[in-house]
C-alpha cells in the first residue's frame, strides 16, 4: 500500500500523508499531545535532512505544544533544543530560561521534571558565554 501510495517519483517526502494528517489534528484539536507528535515528525524530517528550515518548522510545532499546556517544562525544553538546532541562540536561551523556570516550580512534582542531562544543556542555553570585554577608555 505504501509504494501505491508514494510512487518513487513523487516530490513528496515519503510521511508527507502522514505529517499533513497530524498536522489537521494538531490545529484542530489544539493540544499539547497533538502538537508534540508533529514535532517528533517533523524533528525525524530534520535528522533525515538536516537544514534551519526543518529544525525552525520543527520549533514551531513545539512552541504551538508549549502554548497549549502552559505549565509543562518538557515543550519549551524541546523548543529551545530546535532553536539551537535551527541557529536562532536568542530564542533558545529565551526558550531555555522559561523551561528551567517551569521545571523549578515542578520540585513537588520530581516526576514531571526535566533530566538532569536535559537541565545542564538548558542551563548552558540559558546563559551565552560571554562576549568580548570591552576596551578601557
Amino acid at each position: 500500500i505504501h509504494a501505491i501510495a508514494t510512487p518513487p517519483s513523487s516530490p513528496f517526502p515519503d510521511n508527507a500523508g502522514e505529517q499533513a494528517a497530524v498536522e489537521i489534528l494538531a490545529a484542530a484539536s489544539n493540544r499539547s499531545t497533538a502538537w508534540s507528535w508533529l514535532a517528533v515528525i517533523r524533528e525525524a524530517v530534520a535528522l533525515r535532512s538536516p537544514s534551519p528550515a526543518a529544525s525552525t518548522s520543527a520549533l514551531e510545532a513545539w512552541s504551538a505544544a508549549a502554548a497549549a499546556a502552559p505549565f509543562e517544562p518538557s515543550y519549551p525544553a524541546k523548543a529551545a533544543f530546535a532553536a539551537e538546532a535551527a541557529g536562532l541562540p536568542d530564542q533558545a536561551a529565551t526558550l531555555a530560561t522559561k523551561a528551567l523556570a517551569l521545571d523549578a516550580n515542578m520540585r513537588l512534582d520530581p516526576l514531571r521534571q526535566l533530566p538532569p542531562a536535559d537541565r545542564e544543556r538548558l542551563t548552558r542555553l540559558a546563559s551565552p558565554p560571554p562576549g568580548p570585554t570591552p576596551p578601557l577608555p
